[in-house]
């Protein structure tokens, strides 16, 4: 079973949210020695005109290593997922972990599919940690969909909710997004993935949530990683403790 887990810091991003985001927290600060080993390479802007820039200073193709089709990845992804939500029960959801959680490099879930649920491992090839881990996030959901009317969500639990020690990234995007905006997240969990339907779900969520200040899907950042920083970030926003 592949070790692959994803890169944490992308130098940089846009600051999260609107100006009451913007009052609550300290300015990130950019981390410019967090890169993907031998594939960190220069920082690659974007301008996203009057939002601030986007920088990127790794290349995420690393976490899809050997996934020529990272959609048919994402498909096998979710076959091992619903044989571990099928074996595993009521206890799948304590296999989660990934950024910002207790098990940042998915250890519970690498030991699950190395072990007792082994059978469930049927990729043959490097599958990255985080795209089942993903994939088995938006399992438990599709078991419980959110209602849809979500109250307005607090702001400060909103900001405790994403803030990365590792400073702005694409997880704290991802999860200022679930969180501001579930709905529209919880529609990109239902869509196939490398699906038209993926595509429009995913641009929805950033156009529609301005307070999480990226206005579209970052053109470096794989489909892949952003859909998974997405739908996690809802699983941990819905399962939240308090």
């Amino acid at each position: 079973m592949s070790k692959l887990v994803r890169g944490l810091a992308i130098a940089g991003l846009a600051s999260l949210g609107s100006v009451a985001f913007a009052q609550m927290q300290p300015t990130p600060t950019p981390n410019p020695s967090s890169g993907a080993g031998s594939y960190a390479r220069s920082i690659n802007t974007m301008n996203y005109g009057n939002y601030n820039k986007f920088n990127n200073e790794y290349d995420s193709k690393v976490l899809l290593k050997n996934q020529t089709d990272p959609a048919a990845a994402y498909t096998t992804a979710v076959g091992m997922a619903h044989c571990l939500v099928k074996n595993a029960k009521a206890k799948s959801g304590e296999l989660l972990g990934g950024p910002l959680t207790d098990d940042p490099q998915f250890h519970r879930l690498s030991r699950a599919l190395s072990g007792r649920y082994q059978l469930c491992n049927t990729s043959a090839s490097d599958m990255p940690l985080f795209v089942i881990n993903a994939a088995l996030a938006e399992e438990l959901l599709k078991a419980s969909p959110l209602p849809a009317d979500q109250p307005k969500p607090d702001l400060h639990a909103v900001a405790k909710f994403y803030q990365d020690p590792a400073g702005n990234t694409i997880d704290s995007v991802g999860r200022c997004l679930a969180a501001m905006s579930p709905n529209l997240v919880y529609q990109l969990v239902t869509t196939t993935a490398g699906s038209p339907e993926e595509k429009q779900a995913l641009n929805a969520a950033y156009s529609k949530t301005p307070d999480c200040g990226v206005p579209a899907p970052p053109a470096d950042i794989p489909v892949a990683e952003q859909r998974s920083a997405l739908t996690t970030g809802l699983y941990y926003w819905v399962h939240r403790a308090g």
